[in-house]
């Protein structure tokens, strides 16, 4: 599926998703918002809209722009996505005119902004689009003034806090810093160090070779049969006489023991512009030596073999330097470079040498062997001495190339798997007849377990062990996968957690999340309506009449005889005898079986089967829609594992829609896990802000009972001493001290039962505050409970997908009418002719056909 980018990469600008599936309205839209000074991003899928907007969290949409009519999903439970995803984000919803009295409620339930109908006046959109856009960013707007205030507020304080120690700090600096100035000021000028010269002694010290006579010799004769190659070119050319040259190399090797500088005849002026120096200049390696002979203006004056062999051991020593990282291998295109070709295998497990040229000095070979080893730090696995001495003794035309290192390969992991000891893809409840309809008496062989059997056994995961390559880089290995192996109802675990054994009798089930049960069976004669009421059961039901409009069903395995607009919600098998009709939830985690489906929204892990015909319904399969004898007509099919059709469409309705191999399903599925996962975050922050909001209540209320407290104490204290004084003063109603001391002790009296009412009050307060705080608590524990439910659920989800691939596949058995849609994951096409008895499949352009890339195929059956 194509996606535009639009100008996504300025981030100074609005930027605005576009979300249209079909090409001319949406590239209008687009273009609208390009002219002006937006960045635009458009998508033709409701699924890459939610990961768009998932990955731009750091940046997020100004506006989302969709239509209400959505292949795959609807443009309001797109938007409701996206409000759950991104709250500021502005949604904007295009409707059909003739449609806006039917989405006024999907409206309220996504939190639209904007509804405008279409067809629409350009101006009028990007007046409208644009105000949300302002709006936005007024919001963001706010919300960086307000991180700002805080982060400038923190650094204030950071800084008062630290201003003393920093101006300490900066004192010390300053005496470390005067210290240094006065060292430097002491110090001598030197002059300029000389650049290191590539002789001899420095190659052999860069090499680790000792530095003896022997070592010189050895180095410089290993030299001297690439020089004498290159002088021989020379030597074709008439320029110098190849006499002279053995006889000054001869007297040069010599030269290299005794310290004697003999002098040779200069080079003559022609020998940097014959033909075979020019060609041989295209050499790596001799460039190399041709431009150390170059750099010099002055070469004339010196020896022709001081310079040449000045420049090979230059080379050398440049050669020899190692490289960060894993050494690309040394080409040896040319044979007169070195006598030995080496190859290092592309997983860089192994290594080879072949033998280009008989070697000169064959007491060396073993060193120069080792020495191209270390030159491509290959230090693992290296084969013993011996093994290469006796590859280098053997001769003849059919000499093989040695691998002369090996790596140890890693082992991979055993992943953890399950055994089940029960028929876990059971899903024939009856037998379908001629007809189409099912026969519940001919149920074949029901699994049914009593107590304490053995159900499933998980076998453990064993560990891989790491590798090592040439290089000796340590290749490590993931560890083992575990899976899913939970018990559910009347089983447990052992206590091992290997073993799942069943405790009570009743039919084995595996659901979709891996989940291990027993299940007991429950019969409803006639219908499900009014007079059973919606049935919610952990276990089999069989219904052997219909279940109306208007009524639900939870179970486990349902197997009724017509659905007729109910809502279904099982973990296990959908088993319809008739068929289903005006349903709007059906929601399977197994398999569905139906003579027909009719205008109904359908969704199942495992395949779809209908005997007859798929009409005006959408389905959303995990598995295969396999309808082989019938017919799909103005349908939308969702099937990861393929379609297998009778006929397809009529040249009186509208085209059907195919997605084939893609995610549809799961991708509905993990956004709506991690939209419920968002709100229950967002309600847990909302609670621990409550809560601190609490406690910062309760602390307050600590502070009032706290003076309430010392008020009622210090009055207390007075009116003990007035009672003391009492006993001094004559009991006399016309005494003025004693009545003064009576009032007073009313007054501390007053005052202190006052303050006991206050305590009292507060306390009751802060009791109210405690039961709120745990209620809060409570709700917090009971969303990190669903999370972690709603987590398992997706990780279920997800193991699902892994263990069937899926299969980018449509097969029509009769025919198939021009205008059908047929999407892939990464390609898709619409039918330009009717086809009969064929096959649809996504594959690769092969690289020498037309572009890269995917393509839709049909084959004839």
């Amino acid at each position: 599926m194509s996606e535009n980018t639009g100008n996504e990469s300025n981030l100074s600008q609005s930027r605005i998703l576009i979300v249209e599936s079909d090409e001319i309205l949406g590239g209008r839209i687009e273009q609208i918002f390009t002219r002006g000074n937006y960045a635009v991003r458009r998508v033709n899928s409701a699924y890459g809209a939610l990961a768009a907007v998932e990955d731009a969290e750091k940046y997020p949409f100004a506006v989302v722009i969709c239509m209400y009519r959505m292949p795959r999903m609807a443009g309001d439970e797109l938007l409701k996505n996206v409000k759950s995803m991104a709250p500021d984000t502005q949604r904007v919803l295009l409707i059909d005119s003739i449609e806006i009295t039917t989405v006024i409620s999907a409206v309220n339930r996504a939190g639209i902004h904007n509804c405008i109908p279409v067809p629409f006046h350009d101006e009028m959109l990007y007046a409208e689009v644009s105000q949300r856009a302002e709006y936005f960013e007024k919001i963001k707007k706010k919300e960086r003034l307000l991180r700002l205030t805080k982060v400038q507020n923190r650094q204030l304080y950071n800084m008062a806090l630290t201003l003393k120690e920093k101006k300490q700090s900066d004192a010390l600096e300053i005496q470390k810093k005067n210290k240094l100035l006065k060292t430097l000021k002491l110090r001598p000028e030197t002059s300029v160090e000389k650049k290191e010269t590539a002789g001899l002694e420095a190659l052999l010290s860069k090499k680790h070779i000792d530095l003896t006579p022997e070592s010189f010799l050895q180095e410089f004769n290993s030299q001297a049969w690439n020089i004498k190659c290159f002088i021989e070119n020379l030597a074709a050319d008439g320029i110098v006489a190849l006499k002279e040259i053995d006889e000054q190399l001869s007297q040069q090797s010599q030269d290299v023991i005794t310290g004697i500088d003999s002098s040779c005849p200069p080079v003559p002026a022609g020998l940097l512009t014959g033909p075979s120096f020019k060609k041989m200049v295209n050499d790596p390696y001799v460039k190399k030596i041709c431009d150390t002979l170059l750099k010099d203006q002055d070469w004339i004056d010196h020896s022709l073999v001081d310079q040449i062999v000045s420049a090979f051991i230059e080379a050398e020593f440049c050669r020899v330097e190692p490289a960060p990282g894993v050494p690309k291998v040394r080409e040896t295109g040319n044979l007169n470079d070195v006598p030995f070709h080496l190859t290092i295998s592309k997983d860089q497990m192994s290594a080879s040498v072949e033998q280009k040229v008989h070697f000169y000095d064959f007491s060396q070979a073993l060193k120069q062997i080792k020495a191209l080893l270390n030159e491509n730090q290959i230090c693992f696995g290296i084969k013993d001495d011996g093994l290469i001495d006796k590859w280098l003794s053997e001769t003849g035309e059919n000499k093989k190339h040695l691998v002369v290192a090996t790596g140890k390969k890693p082992v991979p992991p055993e992943n953890a798997k399950v055994i089940y000891y029960f028929d876990v893809d059971f899903r024939q409840p009856g037998v379908v007849d001629s007809e189409g309809n099912m026969d519940f008496r001919e149920r074949g062989a029901i699994p049914y377990v009593k107590s304490g059997v053995l159900l499933a056994e998980k076998k453990k995961g064993r560990s891989g062990r790491s590798g090592t390559d040439i290089f000796g880089n340590t290749l490590t290995v993931e560890p083992p996968e575990d899976v899913i192996f939970e018990s559910g109802k009347n089983t447990i675990l052992s206590g091992d957690k290997l073993k799942i054994l069943s405790t009570d009798e009743g039919q084995p089930h595996l659901d979709a999340m891996g989940i291990v049960s027993v299940y007991p069976e429950l019969r409803i004669k006639g219908d499900v309506g009014f007079k059973t009421g919606n049935i919610y059961f952990s276990g089999n039901l069989t219904v052997s009449g219909a279940i109306r409009e208007g009524f639900s069903v939870k179970c486990v395995n349902l197997t009724v005889d017509q659905i007729q607009g109910a809502e279904i919600d099982i973990t296990g098998d959908l088993n319809v005898s008739q068929g289903i009709t005006d349903a709007d939830i059906i929601n399977v985690q197994g398999v569905i079986q139906a003579k027909y489906i009719n205008n109904s929204q359908v969704k199942s892990f495992g395949d779809i089967i209908v005997q007859r015909e798929i009409i005006d319904s959408s389905l959303f399969t995990g598995g295969a829609c396999i309808n082989e004898g019938g017919s799909i007509i103005a349908s939308t099919i969702n099937a990861r594992t393929g379609v297998r059709a009778g006929s397809i469409g009529t040249d009186k309705t509208l085209p059907a829609r195919f997605e084939v191999g893609t995610e549809g399903l799961m991708e509905i599925l993990i956004a709506q896990l991690d939209g419920k996962i968002e709100a229950n975050n967002h309600a847990m922050e909302e609670m621990e802000k409550k809560i601190e909001n609490l406690i910062e209540q309760e602390r307050m209320l600590s502070d009032k009972i706290s003076k309430a407290a010392f008020e009622q104490e210090g009055s207390q204290r007075e009116l003990q001493a007035l009672k003391n004084k009492l006993p001094t003063f004559k009991k006399d109603k016309e005494n003025e001290p004693f009545q003064e001391i009576l009032e007073s002790m009313q007054l501390l009296t007053q005052r202190a039962d006052d303050a006991e009412g206050t305590i009292n009050q507060v306390f009751a307060q802060q009791e109210e505050i405690r039961a709120q705080i745990q209620v809060c608590n409570k709700d917090i524990s009971a969303g990190e409970e669903d999370n972690e439910a709603l987590m398992f659920r997706k990780r279920g989800i997800e193991e699902f997908a892994k263990r069937i691939r899926p299969k980018p596949e449509l097969i029509v058995q009769k025919e198939i009418v021009a205008g059908t849609v047929i999407v892939a994951e990464k390609s898709r096409l619409r039918l330009n002719q009717t086809q009969r008895h064929c096959k649809f499949r996504e594959i690769k352009r092969p690289e020498n056909v037309g572009a890269l890339g995917y393509e839709i195929m049909i084959i004839n059956l």
